[in-house]
């Protein structure tokens, strides 16, 4: 019973260990160029690792409709995941939502308006 006690200690131990190091992105950031028309989303997430803890997709979506959904294996680096999108027509009013999502835990979504 004293093993079984300690193996379960020693597992939830590091079960929360895993989830502390795993995070959300912390921001997201939105340009369109509006004369090339070219959509680009920055991710900010910071990681040892980009190989191991990454933004694995972000989904964007234009007035509340699906627009895009976009996988990945690895982050661009250690401190964010760049994306960008070319033949994009917004215009003034557009609603755009982006969605990250890291691989080991959390997601983050922004909202922006083009002007």
């Amino acid at each position: 019973m004293r093993n079984f006690t300690i193996a379960t200690f020693v597992f939830l131990f590091l079960v929360s260990c895993s989830v502390a190091f795993a995070h959300p992105p912390s921001d997201i950031i939105f340009k369109y160029d509006i004369k090339n028309k070219i959509l680009s989303v920055g991710v900010a997430h910071s990681v040892k690792d980009p190989q191991k803890h990454f933004i694995k997709e972000i989904n964007i979506k234009i007035n509340s409709k699906e627009w895009i959904k976009q996988e990945f294996v690895s982050q661009t680096n250690k401190d964010a995941q760049a994306a960008s999108y070319a033949q994009v027509s917004l215009k003034k009013g557009d609603v755009i939502e982006v969605l990250a999502d890291c691989n080991e835990s959390g997601k983050l979504k922004k909202t922006f308006k083009i002007e």
